[in-house]
């Protein structure tokens, strides 16, 4: 699993060792929903998952990094196969668009199956495997899964747009310039960056204006819902996407009518709101304090009754002040470090294409 290994040093080599890490938990976690179904539907529903949001908020690039089905994507890249198809515009704006439509069709689908069934969870995962492999096969750099078809990335572009931290690039120890706009080098990356496709701008706006619809939505669907019944299936997806596009009607109405100066605080705003409902709701759940969901940690019964809403005020309050409100630690800080330019390939094709990814 090395390319270019002249070009590694210790931390190159320990990001590998981190990485094959979580790839094996990864594999694991499959066995233990196939093989223990609740034990591994509790790891991923209530251990990964809601530790997820938190982490694309404050250190995106991390995840970046470890996340195991980009590690499945690069494999072939590191081990010196792959077809390195060079995406179009064309392309980028249909891989932009099934990752968006993948996002809006399994998190709902949670409710209909995934949340229950340790073997569709399992299947699920296997085949977003599969795709990642294909993706990063077919495709050059991260263009086909990382920055292309994951249904992860546009939530990663959506949280990340004030990342705390910035780590080398675990995966590209040289730039390729695979995408014209690098949402991991890019500063102060967001759904909305200049240089992007006009299909991937209009997709970025659906999602900053109607992902807080949408999490709202996922929480008003009844429990105990069943993939065997179309009712379930109505719910699931009428709740999630309805609300959803009424958060996205009142954004775009407040966009039209705010100031240029002002768009950026309101977008920031929808997007901080995302993340806190997403918390207002998992985390007292929980905990044990309240709501509908699986108690991890049950305090329920030592806490005062109170506690539910001082949960939920710390959380919306670190939040959305940080996507908000606070001063920019770091303005225009990216994901990740970009390596060193990749020099022209054998075959005269320039590593580095035109757009914001070129070198001075």
């Amino acid at each position: 699993m090395v390319s270019n290994a002249s070009a590694f040093g210790s931390g190159f080599i320990a990001w590998r060792v981190v990485q094959a890490t979580v790839l094996v938990a990864g594999v694991a976690a499959v066995v233990t929903l196939m093989a223990w179904p609740k034990v591994g539907l509790s790891a991923i529903w209530d251990v990964l998952i809601p530790a997820a949001p938190a982490l694309l908020v404050f250190a995106p690039g991390l995840w970046r990094n470890i996340c195991p089905l980009g590690t499945v994507s690069q494999l072939a890249r590191h081990l010196g196969r792959g077809l390195r198809l060079r995406a179009t515009p064309k392309m980028r704006s249909s891989l932009a668009a099934a990752s968006t439509a993948l996002l809006l069709l399994l998190v709902p689908s949670r409710h209909v199956g995934l949340d229950d069934s340790g073997l569709v969870s399992a299947a699920a995962l296997v085949a977003l495997g599969m795709l990642a492999l294909v993706a990063g096969y077919v495709f050059d750099g991260k263009s086909g899964w990382c920055s292309g078809l994951c249904p992860v990335h546009p939530v990663e572009q959506l949280y990340g747009t004030r990342p705390a931290v910035t780590f080398t690039n675990a995966h590209c120890v040289e730039c390729v310039g695979c995408v014209p706009v690098c949402p991991d080098s890019t500063p102060a990356m967001s759904p909305l960056a200049q240089g992007v496709t006009k299909l991937q701008h209009a997709l970025g706006l659906v999602l900053m204006g109607g992902f807080v619809g949408f999490v709202w939505g996922w929480y008003r669907v009844p429990a105990g819902g069943s993939a065997d019944t179309f009712e379930s299936w109505v719910e699931a997806y009428g709740w999630t996407w309805g609300a959803m596009s009424v958060s996205l009607a009142i954004f775009l109405v407040l966009r039209a009518l705010a100031g240029s100066s002002a768009r950026a605080r309101l977008e920031r705003l929808f997007v901080g709101a995302a993340v806190s409902t997403y918390y207002w709701y998992k985390l007292p759940a929980l905990l044990g304090l309240g709501g509908s969901g699986t108690v991890l940690i049950d305090l329920g019964t030592t806490l005062p009754s109170w506690s539910i809403w001082a949960c939920r005020g710390l959380t919306t309050v670190v939040l959305l002040g940080w996507i908000v409100a606070a001063p920019d630690p770091a303005p225009g800080r990216a994901w990740l470090h970009r390596g060193p330019y990749a020099p022209r390939r054998a075959n005269g094709v320039a590593a580095v294409t035109i757009g914001s990814n070129a070198p001075a």
